[in-house]
């Protein structure tokens, strides 16, 4: 009996320590996996960092609405400005050539009614 019992603890001893092997084996897997992970993962840090540094630069160079509507409020001013300019100066044009006779006054009065602004 006692020979019966040392053969069955030899053999749970045995079992055991292939449990242990399989288990080591495994833990090596699981050691591959995990470096795998790691380097993907640090990977995707410096993409993250990458795009982190994008979006900062498109934050600082991008036009915001506020600052394109006064960019076009000071472009539609400066349009104004020109046209009224130009106006004056045709209807001054005008005037120079109907005085000299070159136009007749219905063709001053034709050409003064085109103007841009009333």
């Amino acid at each position: 009996m006692e020979d019966e019992a040392k053969h069955e603890i030899l053999e749970a001893i045995s079992l055991l320590a292939d449990q242990v092997q399989d288990l080591s084996n495994d833990l090596g897997g699981v050691k591959s996996d995990v470096s795998s992970l790691k380097s993907d993962v640090s990977s995707l840090k410096s993409d993250v960092s990458s795009l982190k540094s994008d979006v900062t630069m498109i934050k600082a160079t991008m036009v915001t609405k506020s600052y394109l509507d006064d960019k076009l409020g000071d472009l539609k001013g400066d349009m104004v400005s020109m046209l009224r300019k130009e106006d004056r100066q045709v209807g001054r044009l005008v005037e120079v050539l109907t005085d000299k006779k070159v136009l007749t006054m219905a063709e001053s009065k034709d050409v003064r009614s085109y103007r841009p602004f009333p």
